[in-house]
């Protein structure tokens, strides 16, 4: 009671702060989503995920009205593996509807086990032997050209000591690994298992407990692998995803990734590997990326059932399109790179199959409302040794399932990068050899005119193809147009650059903001005849700093010639057509 007044006094407290205030105080604490364009998010370092996390989650605990506030800022974007217990974590948490409600989109990895080791105890055993020898690699590498007393107690003594240690720690366990296998001819090989493989002249107990490691690791990567083809062929992770889509809050953005879940990347060098345990025997049982399973691990299998999660990549978005699920955006992070394209063929037994003569009638519906569609913008950063084009089966199914995705007229947000299938040599300089993507059946699938944003890599396109993709840019709403590493096969570049000079001028017209045009190492027609950027093998790396800057200056020459510098010039400044740079060539 107030005694001048004799009126009762309140307290102010922070629940009697308007929603909008709250709302800004915990944003200071949650994680940042890229709304309009979720192809943009990054997911935050374990750490400050971690406290992230642990601040909001105890607050939520304060009362309903914080709960109701924090709950859905938790998961802007859940993560799962392809794996029952992720399955179990995901359900648990699109159990409470106002978690749900902020979700934004799910991160799917498909890391596996493929069957190969998962039933061959000796080629599991050649697998744990490369993660060592990767090991012994760092430890060399750490210890080559060094020598300390040894009562030198220094940071770089104690190091060097620590990855010797290392590397005669990991020696001895492959020593002890490859007695198993001396007990049996190479006639039994074949039909070796974990439990029929020991070594009953051994009596160092060091010796036993690594080879009884070895075994545990196998039965538990053999194990994983039987679980994950389960859930792939029964349809379950699918139908599990598929629900949890069905409860966001917003029009979902699903990323398909290699990501390695959980991975504590300040706990997985070799000494860490060669001391503990523990941390050998996760490295040991994790899945693959799909490049290492084709191109080294099974690169002398049959394709039939190797890449079985590849399913996925066209299954779930038809199962979200037939529960009634739009999906704002998809971003294909992993994708078979050397064979076993046949994966990606939807599952179906439907008629309606053979009456189209198509398996991407289901899977073009499913994405016809797509906004966003990204291909190779994170992960395939690799260019594998590719010596000549893929046949005309697997080149239909690579086109089908791109050109499927980006038939819908809704289509804002585009890149695709083809980098990764380009033909390549084991040398840079070999340019018979050396071809970029030949994808104008891809660009040529595009149907939409709303572009915002146009990112495209690696391809070998004609002039036909190349309008097509800048008739598809919206004149109101591009944003960032760029074309990287483009071969024109046939035809001109010219009318193509005319309509993008239109663009800008109509924008600057308009008082609008111009958009963001550029281009790098565009050849062929006005660019003159492809050719390959020789490296010199990297040489230049170790070289004076006077080399270095020459290969730099000659790298900028090859991606940024007078012409090209010319025809971007041209275009952002919105000069005359007669002032085009391409019209004074003549093409045959």
């Amino acid at each position: 009671m107030d005694d001048t007044t004799g009126t009762t006094a309140y307290r102010t407290t922070i629940l009697d702060l308007p929603k909008e205030v709250l709302l800004d105080i915990f944003g200071y604490f949650v994680e940042k989503f890229p709304i309009h364009d979720p192809s943009d998010y990054y997911k935050p370092r374990a750490s400050e995920a971690s406290d992230r996390i642990t601040f909001l989650g105890n607050n939520r605990l304060v009362c309903r009205a914080f709960d109701r506030l924090i709950s859905p800022l938790l998961c802007p974007v859940v993560s799962v593996s392809l794996f029952p217990a992720s399955i179990v974590r995901l359900e648990g948490l699109f159990r409470n509807p106002l978690i749900a409600q902020g979700v934004r989109g799910i991160a799917i990895s498909l890391r596996f086990r493929p069957r190969a080791i998962a039933t061959d105890f000796r080629r599991f055993h050649a697998h744990a032997n490369s993660v060592l020898d990767d090991c012994t690699r760092e430890c060399d590498w750490n210890t080559e050209f060094q020598n300390y007393d040894q009562d030198d107690i220094s940071d770089d003594a104690v190091t060097y000591r620590a990855y010797h240690d290392a590397w005669s720690k990991i020696c001895q366990m492959q020593g002890a690994w490859d007695n198993l296998f001396e007990t049996i001819s190479p006639q039994e090989e074949a039909l070796a298992t974990a439990d029929g493989l020991e070594n009953d002249n051994s009596t160092d107990e060091e010796e036993k407990a690594a080879q009884s490691l070895l075994k545990s690791c196998f039965e538990k990567y053999a194990a994983s692998h039987a679980e994950q083809a389960r859930i792939v062929s029964d349809g379950s992770f699918v139908r599990s995803i598929t629900m949890a889509l069905s409860l966001c809050g917003s029009l979902p953005f699903v990323w398909f990734n290699e990501n390695q879940l959980g991975k504590d990347w300040s706990a997985g060098g070799a000494i860490t590997l060669a001391t503990t345990k523990e941390a050998l025997a996760r490295t040991l049982v994790q899945g693959h990326e799909w490049l290492a399973i084709e191109d080294r691990l099974c690169n002398d299998d049959d394709d039939t059932g190797l890449f079985f999660p590849a399913r996925i990549l066209t299954d779930l978005p038809i199962a979200c399109h037939d529960a009634g699920i739009q999906l704002k955006g998809i971003s294909i992070d992993c994708f078979p790179l050397l064979r076993g394209y046949s994966s990606l063929l939807p599952s179906s037994n439907q008629a309606d199959y053979s009456v189209t003569r198509t398996p991407w009638v289901r899977f073009a519906a499913a994405c016809n409302g797509l906004e966003i569609f990204n291909f190779g913008r994170r992960g395939m950063s690799c260019s594998p040794i590719r010596p000549e084009r893929q046949n005309t089966y697997d080149l239909a199914i690579i086109n089908g399932f791109i050109g499927a995705a980006i038939s819908g007229p809704y289509l804002q947000r585009l890149y695709v990068n083809m980098n990764p299938f380009r033909v390549r040599s084991g040398r840079a300089g070999e340019k018979e050899k050396e071809h970029p993507y030949l994808a104008s059946p891809i660009v040529a699938a595009i149907t939409s005119t709303q572009l915002r944003s146009i990112v495209l890599h690696n391809v070998d396109i004609c002039e036909q193809e190349l309008m097509v993709l800048i008739k598809s840019a919206s004149p109101v709403h591009l944003t960032d147009l760029y074309l990287a590493s483009i071969t024109l096969s046939h035809g001109r570049y010219a009318e193509a650059m005319g309509l993008l000079h239109d663009i800008v001028l109509l924008r600057r017209n308009n008082n609008s903001s111009k958009p963001n045009v550029t281009f790098s190492t565009l050849q062929g027609a006005e660019f003159g005849v492809p050719s390959i950027f020789d490296d010199d093998g990297n040489s230049w790396m170790w070289g004076s700093k006077e080399e270095r800057d020459a290969f730099w200056d000659r790298l900028e020459e090859h991606q940024h010639p007078d012409l090209l510098k010319q025809v971007e010039q041209w275009i952002k400044e919105g000069q005359g057509d007669e002032a085009n740079p391409l019209l004074k060539f003549e093409v045959a």
